[in-house]
C-alpha cells in the first residue's frame, strides 16, 4: 500500500538538507528564481516493497489529481496497473487493467503506455506474447494489446481489452518495441508501434484514437511508414531507433482551420518513398488525427537532416518542428524549411531529444550530450520563442554524473520543467530544473542516494503542480515512486472571482460574499478587497463578504481578490453589481454565463470588428470536462421586427408572425478545462444579405449553446466596410 503522501508545498523540511548538501553541484550560471526552494515532496512508493514494479508513466486529470500506470510483478507475472491521487487522500491501491500478464519491461522502461483526457477518459497500451500463425505454424510472438475506461481519483479504474496490432493480419509482423500512445483532451490521437514485416523491413504501425478508443480494423496497422532505422539493441523506449511522434500542445490551435498539422513523425525511409531520399527526416502530416489509417497524407517532407535520433514537436501555430544530430557533433533544427544549428557542441547525441511546446508558440528542447571538458554525459536544453529565436544552450545536470532520459513540460504560467535520471556515487537518482519565464533556469535535487533509476515521467497539472514518477532502484529491487512539487511562480487567475448577493436585488444591509476563483500554484491565502466605483472601502482583508449600505446604492461594487503563495501573489477583480439596479453578467450567473459552475462556459468580451463578431469564452479549470460549444451569431428583436414590417408590406399588408431569429453565422469551438480562447464568428451569405439590405449597419447578438444550456450576450452593431476603390477615390479627395 502507498504511504502516507506529504501535503503539497510542505515538503521543504524534509528535503532540505538534501538541496543544501547538493547545492554545490549544479551550474554556477543557474540563477535562483524567485519561488525556488518550495521543494519535492519525500517519495511515496505506489509498488510495493518486494514486487518490481517499472516502467511508470504520469498524467492529470481535469482537477490536476495524479494518475500513474506501470508495470508491476505479482509473483506470477507482471500486470498492467494504475493508482491516483485524489487531491485531498492518499494514492489509491494499484489496480490491474488486463486479466492476464504483459511482457516483462526491462530495467529500463520499455513498458506499457497510455493516455488520459482531463475527463478520465485513458488508452493504454502494451506488449504481450501470443500464439500467432507465421507461414501456417502456431508461434509465440509479441503483439500490441491495450485497453480502454475511465479513471476516477481514488477509484479502482474499469477497462475493456483491445487488440491493436498483431501477427495475422497483415501475416508475419513482428513487434519488438512498447507502443506509445498520444491523445488530446478530446480523446483524439494514435498509437505508434515500430515493427518489421515477414521480409525483415522496418516499419512504423500507426491507429488511429477517436473519443478515447482505437479506430479501425481490430489488428490491422490503419497507417505504416517505411523506416531504416533497425530495431536492434536494447529494449529501452528513449531508443534514437525509434520514431518520434508528436501532436501539438492543448490550445485553441487544436480546432482552427490554421493548424494544419495536427500530427507527426519524424523517422528515415528505408528508400525513395515519394521523392524522399534515404537517410533524411520523413515528417508525416494530417489534417486530423481521426484520418489516420484513411491515407490522408498532405505532404512528405525531404528534411536536410540524419535520421537516427530525430524528434519531432508541433507548435500551437501548426508548424512542426524537428531536431536531429548532424553527426559532427552539432544538434540541428529543421523549422520552416530552414536548418539551422541549435547547439554546436553536444559531442553526441544518445537518445531522441525531449521536445515540449507551449500554447503561446514557444517551445523547450531538453536532451543529452558529451561534455566536452569532463567526458561526462549531461542534459542540456534550449527554448525557442513564439517569434523564432533560440536561446543559448544551457547544461541542466551536474558534470560529476551521468544523466540520461530527460524529459520536459509546461506549467500553465509558461513555466518549463525538465527532469532527469542520473548515475554517479551519491548523485545517484533523480533531478530537476525549470525556468520560469523571464528568468534563468535554476536546479534542484529530487531524491539521490539511489543505487539505480530507470524510467522518469512528469506531468504538470492546471493548477501548476508537477508529478514526478520515477522507477528507483534503492538497494531492494526497482519500485516505482512519485514526488511532486509546489510550480514555482506567483499564482495566476484561471477563472475571475465572483459575487454572490443574500438578495436579489441587492439592498441596504444585502450581505455580498466573493468567492475567489479559480488559481494556478496552489495559494496558501486570500484577501478581499471591496472597491465601489473604484474607491478601495477600506483595503485587504481575510473576510470575503460585505455589507451594502445605503450610500452604495446605485454604485458598482467590485470585488478584488489577491491570491498569494511563497512564491509571491497575484490580483483579479470581479465584474461589478450594482446594489439597486442590474447585476453584471459575470457577478451572480448572469446571462453571459461567466458564473456557472464545472463545466459550465463563461462568455465574455463581445466586440464588433466591421461585419464580424468577436467574443471570449471559457471552461472553469476545475471541471471535469467541457462540451462542445456551438458560437453563432443571431439576428436581434429590431431586425427581425424590421424584416417582418418590410415582408409585410411587400404581402399587400397582411399581418405576419414575427419570425425566430435568423443564424447569420456559426462556429463551433471545444475547450478543455481552464482554458479561454477568442472566438470569431463571419457573416453567412444570410447575413451578408441581411447586412447589405440594412444599409451596411445591422444588430446582432451572440449566442452560446453548451450542451442544454444556452447563453445569450449583449447586442453590439455590425458596420459593412467600405469598398477598397471607395477609400481610394475618398484619399485621393482628401488631397
Amino acid at each position: 500500500m502507498a504511504s502516507k503522501r506529504t501535503p503539497r508545498g510542505a515538503a521543504l523540511l524534509r528535503v532540505l538538507v538534501l538541496v543544501l548538501a547538493s547545492a554545490a553541484l549544479w551550474p554556477a550560471a543557474a540563477a535562483h528564481a524567485a519561488g525556488e526552494g518550495l521543494g519535492w515532496s519525500t517519495p511515496d512508493y505506489l509498488s510495493p516493497d518486494g514486487a518490481a514494479g517499472m516502467a511508470p508513466s504520469v498524467a492529470t486529470l481535469a482537477d490536476g489529481s495524479p494518475v500513474a500506470l506501470w508495470a508491476e510483478d505479482d509473483g506470477s507475472g507482471f500486470f498492467p496497473v494504475v493508482a491516483s491521487k485524489p487531491l485531498a487522500g492518499d494514492w489509491s491501491r494499484p489496480s490491474a487493467i488486463a486479466s492476464e500478464p504483459i511482457d516483462a519491461p526491462s530495467s529500463y522502461s520499455f513498458g506499457p503506455r497510455f493516455g488520459v483526457t482531463p475527463g478520465g477518459q485513458y488508452v493504454a497500451a502494451w506488449l504481450i506474447h501470443r500464439s500467432q500463425l507465421i507461414g501456417g505454424t502456431p508461434t509465440s510472438v509479441p503483439i500490441v494489446e491495450g485497453a480502454t475506461g475511465t479513471i476516477s481519483a481514488g477509484a479502482a479504474p474499469g477497462y475493456a481489452p483491445h487488440l491493436i496490432a498483431d501477427a495475422d493480419a497483415p501475416h508475419g509482423h513482428a513487434f519488438s518495441r512498447t507502443p506509445r500512445v498520444l491523445m488530446t483532451p478530446e480523446g483524439e490521437g494514435v498509437i505508434a508501434y515500430p515493427y518489421t514485416d515477414c521480409c525483415g523491413g522496418v516499419f512504423l504501425g500507426l491507429t488511429a484514437l477517436g473519443n478515447a478508443s482505437p479506430l479501425g480494423t481490430p489488428g490491422l496497422p490503419g497507417t505504416s511508414i517505411a523506416s531504416s532505422i533497425g530495431l536492434g539493441g536494447s529494449n529501452t523506449d528513449d531508443s534514437p531507433a525509434i520514431p518520434s511522434v508528436a501532436l501539438p500542445p492543448l490550445s485553441t490551435t487544436w480546432i482552427s482551420s490554421a493548424n494544419n498539422v495536427e500530427a507527426a513523425v519524424a523517422t528515415s525511409p528505408s528508400y525513395v518513398l515519394d521523392g524522399v531520399p534515404a537517410n533524411s527526416a520523413l515528417l508525416y502530416r494530417t489534417t486530423d488525427p481521426s484520418s489516420w489509417g484513411a491515407g490522408d497524407r498532405i505532404s512528405l517532407h525531404a528534411l536536410p537532416l540524419q535520421g537516427f535520433g530525430a524528434s519531432v514537436g508541433v507548435l500551437a501555430t501548426g508548424d512542426p518542428i524537428v531536431t536531429a544530430p548532424s553527426g559532427d557533433g552539432r544538434l540541428l533544427l529543421w523549422r520552416g524549411g530552414t536548418v539551422t544549428t541549435i547547439d554546436p557542441d553536444v559531442g553526441s547525441v544518445q537518445s531522441e531529444a525531449a521536445i515540449a511546446t507551449a500554447w503561446d508558440g514557444s517551445a523547450a528542447i531538453a536532451y543529452q550530450a558529451i561534455d566536452r571538458a569532463s567526458g561526462a554525459l549531461v542534459v542540456r536544453a534550449v527554448t525557442l520563442s513564439a517569434v523564432g529565436g533560440v536561446s543559448d544552450p544551457v547544461t541542466l545536470s551536474s558534470t560529476g554524473a551521468t544523466a540520461r532520459r530527460p524529459v520536459v513540460a509546461y506549467a500553465p504560467d509558461g513555466t518549463v520543467h525538465v527532469a532527469w535520471g542520473q548515475s554517479g556515487g551519491a548523485l545517484t537518482g533523480v533531478d530537476s530544473a525549470y525556468k520560469l519565464p523571464d528568468h534563468d533556469w535554476a536546479s534542484s535535487a529530487v531524491i539521490h542516494g539511489l543505487s539505480d533509476v530507470g524510467r522518469v515521467s512528469m506531468a504538470v497539472a492546471s493548477d501548476g503542480f508537477v508529478t514526478l514518477v520515477a522507477q528507483v532502484n534503492a538497494g531492494t529491487g526497482w519500485r516505482v515512486a512519485a514526488f511532486t512539487h509546489a510550480n514555482p511562480a506567483a499564482p495566476r487567475n484561471v477563472q475571475r472571482p465572483q459575487i454572490h448577493a443574500s438578495a436579489d436585488p441587492a439592498v441596504a444591509g444585502t450581505v455580498l460574499t466573493c468567492t475567489p476563483g479559480t488559481w494556478t500554484a496552489n495559494p496558501t491565502s486570500y484577501r478581499f478587497e471591496w472597491l465601489v466605483d473604484g474607491a478601495s472601502t477600506g483595503g485587504p482583508v481575510a473576510s470575503s463578504a460585505h455589507t451594502v449600505t445605503s450610500g452604495e446604492i446605485g454604485h458598482a461594487i467590485v470585488c478584488r481578490v489577491t491570491a498569494s503563495n511563497p512564491a509571491g501573489s497575484g490580483q483579479a477583480e470581479s465584474d461589478s453589481v450594482t446594489p439597486g439596479g442590474a447585476s453584471a453578467a459575470g457577478g451572480s450567473g448572469g446571462s453571459d454565463g461567466s458564473g456557472g459552475g464545472p463545466g459550465t462556459p463563461h462568455v465574455r468580451g463581445v466586440r464588433a470588428h466591421g461585419d464580424e463578431v468577436t467574443v471570449t469564452v471559457g471552461c472553469p479549470a476545475g471541471a471535469s470536462s467541457c462540451p462542445a460549444l456551438t458560437v453563432q451569431m443571431l439576428t436581434t428583436a429590431g431586425a427581425r421586427a424590421s424584416a417582418a414590417k418590410a415582408k409585410a408590406k411587400r404581402k399587400h399588408g397582411k399581418r405576419r408572425r414575427r419570425p425566430k431569429a435568423t443564424v447569420l453565422g456559426r462556429v463551433v469551438a471545444r475547450l478543455h478545462p481552464g482554458q479561454t480562447r477568442k472566438v470569431t464568428v463571419k457573416l453567412n451569405r444570410a447575413g451578408r444579405k441581411l447586412l447589405k439590405r440594412h444599409h451596411g449597419k445591422l444588430r446582432v447578438r451572440v449566442q452560446v449553446r453548451a450542451g442544454k444550456r444556452t447563453i445569450s450576450t449583449k447586442a453590439v452593431t455590425l458596420h459593412r466596410p467600405r469598398p477598397r476603390h471607395h477609400r481610394r477615390h475618398r484619399a485621393r479627395r482628401r488631397r
